[in-house]
């Protein structure tokens, strides 16, 4: 911006030296425009700094589990553990979890004694990740994979489905709030507010995780039923913004 307002000074002086019939090589010229580049760049700045913080309503979860099946050998483990995760998924189909919502992530086989008595077998360990759009259906998830033999059943991280417009928010809350200080600050100095030069940032967003292992532990002994999950999802953004002052 400051550089394309210094281009157009110096057009305008050479337009000057061209219609006088100057010499364009002349000291005089050349003096000129160097004053007008030295002019522009020790144009006065203000840095402020601007803040926000904004939260909208979690309305996705997402964890994983595994399941692990042995067999004499790695067909025999793996069709195993499929049969048996195929039987975890019409469960969970059948309280309305679509099926795209179900994704197997990792398959990892291992060769191990099973027994003193036993000769070495093959462990197909099947990891699913399971992504819920619908919240309401959490509590009945966690109660059907409950009743199944699974392992490291994992945090469950709340997040959002779109992201980005939480992100735009926060941009534009704290672009806004930096804008404010800074006009604060130039009419207390009978200072005039110019254009932004430049915008530096830093956020972060916080991980929002519920122990689903203990819930779902607790739910097959059925101690008590899930009433509350955290549902909020916050993002601050930290602007450093450089505004032109006259």
């Amino acid at each position: 911006m400051l550089r394309g307002r210094m281009l157009v000074a110096q057009a305008k002086i050479q337009q000057l030296f061209l219609k006088q019939g100057l010499n364009m090589k002349s000291p005089l010229f050349v003096f000129l425009l160097m004053q007008v580049s030295l002019g522009f760049s020790q144009e006065r700045r203000l840095s402020v700094i601007g803040e926000a913080e904004v939260t909208e309503v979690a309305n996705q979860a997402q964890f994983t589990f595994v399941v692990t099946k042995s067999g004499r050998d790695l067909r025999t483990a793996f069709v195993e553990g499929q049969t048996y995760l195929s039987t975890i998924y019409i469960d969970l189909q059948s309280i309305g979890l679509d099926s795209t919502a179900i994704r197997q992530s990792k398959v990892r086989v291992d060769e191990k004694d099973l027994t003193w008595f036993t000769s070495k077998k093959k462990e197909a360990v099947l990891r699913t990740t399971v992504i819920i759009n619908n919240l309401d259906l959490l509590e009945g998830v966690l109660e059907i994979l409950g009743k199944y033999e699974i392992e490291d059943l994992s945090g469950i991280d709340f997040t959002l489905k779109d992201q980005k417009a939480l992100k735009q928010k926060a941009y534009v809350a704290a672009l806004e709030d930096a804008r404010r200080n800074a006009a604060a600050i130039t009419q207390s100095s009978g200072l005039t507010l110019g254009e932004i030069q430049r915008i530096e940032e830093e956020a972060g967003l916080p991980s929002n995780s519920f122990l689903a292992e203990e819930m779902a532990y607790r739910l097959r002994q059925q101690a008590y039923r899930v009433s509350f999950f955290p549902e909020q999802i916050s993002l601050s953004k930290k602007l450093k913004v450089t505004f032109a002052i006259n």
